[in-house]
């Protein structure tokens, strides 16, 4: 007597799952051994279970299997973790020069001609410091001082 139709649906008691997991799971990777032997193919085979844990069977070197599926696919190379963070940082060093390059472009077209950007060295408060405000108003420290003294005497 064969088998019925199996219903495709998510198994809801988490027990029941499991154990049809694990009875899947050695199927599949019993399946995967008899290709790779009765075909003489290369066979790689990555699981991962609900709780994240890893099992996988290759009929030779995962990673050269990896290596030729990524080359036949178009994808990248990336032999090693190393190699993937060293181009990610480079990568990222790259894209954080061009912003550096892009705000010194930005502060130059925005500061008029002569300024020596005093409000580097007088930090947020450079708006209402004295040399500043003297500078916009085009006042010197003469007509300051004299406008002083003239308010005192009154």
């Amino acid at each position: 007597m064969g088998r019925g139709k199996v219903q495709l649906k998510r198994i809801e008691n988490a027990t029941n799952r499991q154990i049809t997991f694990s009875k899947r799971r050695n199927g599949l990777l019993k399946k995967a051994y008899e290709l790779s032997v009765l075909c003489d193919a290369e066979v790689g085979l990555v699981v991962f279970s609900a709780t994240g844990k890893i099992y996988q069977y290759s009929s030779h070197d995962m990673d050269s299997i990896i290596a030729r599926y990524q080359n036949t696919v178009g994808m990248p190379h990336l032999n090693s973790h190393h190699s993937r963070t060293a181009e990610y940082w480079k990568a990222e060093v790259d894209n954080l020069n061009k912003l550096v390059e892009s705000l010194e472009a930005w502060e130059k077209r925005r500061q008029p001609k002569g300024d020596t950007s005093i409000c580097r060295f007088l930090g947020p408060d450079c708006d209402s410091h004295p040399v500043v405000t003297k500078k916009a108003t085009g006042e010197t420290e003469d007509d300051t001082y004299t406008h002083e003294e003239g308010n005192d005497q009154e």
